[in-house]
């Protein structure tokens, strides 16, 4: 017995059920399926959730980081501020930064170990 093969007529591709969707229903399946990529692969989809999760936890290190700068920038002002200054800080800053010393000062520097040495 010789299998069957069905073929279709040209004219019966025209009626098949999903042609008989209607323009609306159609609009709207298009609009469900826009929209559910979007919630995927948007700007603010799932999948950048991630991203951003990352970008959150470098800010906060960096917010960290300038918190703990903004803490010694104040420290530095109120010991260099006029109502109270502290000699000893302002007599190092002027030694450090602008090489000033008392002829009958002794500065013994200390070299700083290269980083790879300084780990071990």
């Amino acid at each position: 017995m010789a299998a069957s093969s069905r073929t279709l007529k040209p004219s019966a591709i025209f009626k098949l059920p999903w042609l008989l969707i209607s323009p609306a229903k159609m609009g709207l399946a298009i609009i469900v399926v826009f929209f559910v990529f979007q919630a995927f692969t948007g700007k603010q989809g799932l999948l950048s959730w991630r991203q951003y999760a990352i970008e959150a936890e470098a800010l906060e290190i960096q917010k960290a980081e300038l918190l703990q700068r903004k803490t010694h920038l104040q420290d530095a002002v109120s010991r260099l501020s006029s109502a109270r200054a502290d000699s000893d800080f302002i007599e190092e800053r002027a030694i450090r930064d602008m090489n000033m010393a008392d002829p009958r000062d002794i500065e013994i520097k200390i070299p700083t170990p290269p980083p790879e040495l300084a780990t071990n």
